[in-house]
């Protein structure tokens, strides 16, 4: 954890988000938040989510219920400026918040409102960036913090950081990665950029990547239109969702870990597009629990 100097009197945050920074991953807590919760040098006065879950209650929520923290959800602009108006916050921080905030509310915090975003921008702007990076083969992964725009993850970049991961990371490990590295840089650069010491860097929007909210139907492998090494990649970025899917010997099967090969480990392994296969190292049948594709062909046996 970075040290910092203590300021004479803790500055007034909002936080935007529920640093859900990718789909299907396990959140046990929300440590971007409790950072700023337990520095001495800030005061988060409210948290502000889109909606709230009725089947269950967040980590970050129950953080903040824990600290007295109020909770805000679904407000409109009207309602956020009220708000803003009665708490006097000097600054915002946002982690997954899901919606765009027009201009006029970013205006409304007297230093903005600052953004930790998973990758290293303009490259994957959108909802799923640590996702399309697993996809895409990459092992160097990263974190920005920007300044918030009403343009999606355009705003001019105040920090960045890369994290380098083991050729075939989950999501999961790429996640608390990033989230824990995002941590010390926000906490590093704080202090300067309250007193707008920060060397800004506008983002050259022309090398701006794209990625697209993950559906479902994203998780049905096609193994005779894909390389053994994509649909390796689909089962690490897919974890938790949308699920990596496969019908084996008639049965639905979910594929948790895998990885490419010339030549197969057993009957399941399926022939790829590239020639190689896509070597099932654990799968989830259905209604059942995870195994080893030799549990599974003896168990077939066995029935």
């Amino acid at each position: 954890m970075v040290e910092t100097k203590k300021l004479s009197n803790p500055t007034k945050l909002f936080y935007f988000g529920n640093e859900q920074i990718a789909q299907g991953i396990k959140q046990k807590s929300a440590p971007i938040f409790k950072a700023l919760l337990d520095d001495p040098n800030y005061q988060i006065s409210a948290l502000i989510l889109t909606s709230k879950n009725p089947r269950r209650t967040l980590p970050i929520e129950k953080i903040a219920q824990e600290n007295d923290i109020p909770i805000y959800y679904s407000q409109n602009s009207d309602q956020l400026k009220a708000l803003i108006e009665k708490e006097k916050p000097v600054l915002a921080v946002l982690a997954s918040f899901g919606k765009i905030i027009p201009k006029e509310i970013i205006n409304a915090f007297p230093k903005g409102i600052l953004n930790v975003h998973p990758s290293l921008l303009p490259r994957y702007r959108g909802t799923t960036p640590i996702e399309s990076a697993i996809l895409n083969g990459d092992i160097m992964f990263g974190t920005t913090i920007m300044q918030l725009s009403p343009e999606m993850d355009a705003g001019d970049i105040v920090a960045q950081a890369t994290i380098e991961s083991k050729p075939n990371a989950k999501k999961q490990e790429i996640f608390d990665s990033i989230v824990a590295k995002s941590v010390d840089i926000l906490l590093e650069i704080l202090p300067s950029y309250l007193k707008s010491e920060n060397t800004k860097i506008t983002q050259n929007h022309d090398q701006a990547t794209y990625t697209k909210k993950l559906q479902k139907s994203d998780g049905d492998l096609k193994p005779e239109q894909d390389s053994a090494q994509n649909l390796v990649n689909k089962v690490r970025a897919f974890a938790g969702f949308p699920k990596s899917r496969l019908i084996l010997k008639n049965i639905p099967c979910i594929i948790t870990d895998a990885h490419a090969s010339t030549s197969p480990n057993s009957e399941l392994d399926p022939l790829c597009a590239d020639g190689n296969y896509l070597v099932i190292d654990q799968l989830i049948p259905e209604n059942s629990k995870p195994m080893s594709p030799t549990a599974f062909l003896n168990g077939l046996k066995n029935k």
